[in-house]
């Protein structure tokens, strides 16, 4: 898949927890490639793939030997209805099948709870990350998914994933902020910003809010005025190091976050902080998240 790394983690991570759930056997693939945004750290695709290497090794996502097996089965959307039927033929047939799923997410959204005893002993492999990867402490964690900015709904979707900064501001309201650090992480630049994507990447960007003629515009937001004005005192990381925002998302003591597979993903694996979970997200959330209005 050539969409971002966020959601290529969580489908790898969903797809683990679906076999857990069904006592399958499953096997990791490498990110190989992800679609690179105008503010990430990386802007060419060797960087990226050097980034991807990094990223490979913290969750453990290392080559598979799927292909020697025979039976292997590629199938693009795992539905129940489809799982049955490979059960039955299974057995009836009295071998083993190989699949190789690209996404399952009818299935793991149906039961969300899944997630949390596949991932209760998972680690991220830490150990390994260079210090380019460094954590940011804080207490409060904002994750601000902007995309082309304006509220824009992409192709395929009914609502923007954008959340206006006066969804994020009423929840810091309700919430006990005094002596304690505030970090937002977005892909929002300040001002106003023309891209151009790769070359070998344009494809993906084709369609989308703000593409015209190989470039896309993104709309800027002043996001620490913003919070300023509203007087809170929040420090804003504009794009930089996925991994950075991810690890610093998982670890914070409170995630607001948005509607962004980045967002759930970091909420997955941050199993001690408090979660807010936000509105009209296509994924569900698990039990123990606060569910914000």
């Amino acid at each position: 898949m050539d969409d971002g790394m966020g959601a290529q983690i969580q489908r790898q991570l969903s797809l683990k927890a679906l076999a857990h759930f069904l006592h399958f056997d499953f096997i990791t693939e490498p990110i190989e490639k992800i679609a690179i945004h105008p503010l990430d750290e990386f802007d060419n695709l060797d960087a990226m793939h050097d980034f991807l290497g990094d990223v490979n090794v913290l969750f453990g996502f290392y080559p598979n030997h799927v292909s020697e097996h025979t039976n292997v089965k590629f199938i693009r959307v795992l539905t129940f209805q489809k799982l049955v039927r490979l059960i039955i033929a299974s057995r009836v047939t009295k071998q083993n099948q190989h699949l190789r799923v690209m996404e399952a997410y009818s299935m793991v959204d149906a039961k969300s709870q899944i997630y949390t005893d596949a991932l209760e002993h998972f680690e991220l492999n830490t150990h390994s990350l260079r210090s380019s990867h460094r954590l940011l402490d804080s207490d409060i964690c904002i994750h601000y998914r902007h995309g082309a900015g304006g509220n824009a709904i992409y192709p395929g979707q009914k609502i923007s994933r954008e959340l206006n900064p006066q969804y994020f501001i009423n929840l810091l309201s309700k919430i006990e902020t005094n002596g304690k650090t505030i970090t937002l992480f977005t892909d929002a630049p300040v001002q106003d910003l023309d891209f151009k994507p790769d070359a070998s990447q344009e494809y993906l960007w084709v369609g989308t809010p703000g593409y015209e003629n190989g470039r896309v515009k993104i709309k800027g937001l002043e996001l620490k005025k913003i919070f300023a004005e509203a007087g809170y005192e929040v420090t804003v990381v504009s794009g930089g190091d996925l991994i950075t925002t991810l690890l610093s998302l998982a670890s914070c003591k409170t995630l607001l976050m948005s509607r962004s597979s980045l967002s759930y993903v970091a909420a997955l694996l941050n199993r001690q902080g408090i979660i807010f979970y936000p509105p009209n997200f296509w994924h569900p959330p698990l039990n123990h998240w606060v569910k914000a209005l």
